[in-house]
């Protein structure tokens, strides 16, 4: 299922994907009902969502646009077209079966690097996948703004990042409104220091 126009289009009653489900542009409402989310993809391609509430206990939320919701995430969530922007107006979930996966190819947020932006408080469990595009390579203190929030609550318990060059390595940054990755100097015990 797909959707391409400028209106609203308003679905009632409850809707579970487990294929692919793409918001070209306009708005998809689920006001009504519930959606939920066990296998397949729901990609933002410069759409909105609305509704209540977004399960995804299985499957892929990936792309560029909005969602007007709650979302709690058990699958993967992937923001931006290599990269871009998700942007939550809500609360957001991740559950311990959830993962959240950015990629980096440069220093600007949302052109070059992945973001979430949840305007509501988050709360992290789950793993965090950050991947390398296009053989780019981050240098000594080079910050990435990959997560805002209003509040948090927990960290991902798993973090997987790739191998820098020259010593270098990325750091999870938790501040009370944002999740920065920081590369700092790799210390001989693969701990990370910032400078």
């Amino acid at each position: 299922m797909s959707t391409n126009g400028t209106n609203s289009l308003q679905y009632g009653g409850t809707f579970t994907n487990s294929g692919t489900l793409e918001i070209q542009s306009g708005t998809l409402g689920f006001n009504s009902g519930s959606f939920s989310q066990t296998t397949g993809e729901t990609k933002l391609s410069g759409g909105a969502l609305n509704g209540s509430t977004f399960g995804f206990a299985g499957g892929k939320l990936s792309g560029n646009g909005t969602i007007n919701a709650v979302v709690i995430n058990g699958g993967v969530l992937s923001p931006g077209s290599s990269p871009g922007t998700i942007t939550i107006n809500g609360s957001y979930t991740q559950t311990s079966a959830g993962i959240l996966k950015v990629e980096l190819s440069g220093p600007a947020a949302g052109t070059e690097f992945d973001r979430l932006v949840v305007n509501g408080p988050a709360s992290l469990a789950g793993g965090l996948n950050v991947t390398l595009l296009n053989g780019y390579m981050p240098t000594l203190n080079d910050p990435f703004s990959i997560m805002t929030y209003s509040s948090h609550a927990g960290t991902f318990a798993t973090v997987n990042f790739p191998a820098l060059q020259n010593g270098v390595a990325l750091k999870p940054q938790y501040s009370t409104t944002e999740l920065n990755l920081q590369t700092g100097a790799k210390k001989a015990t693969g701990q990370v220091t910032s400078q």
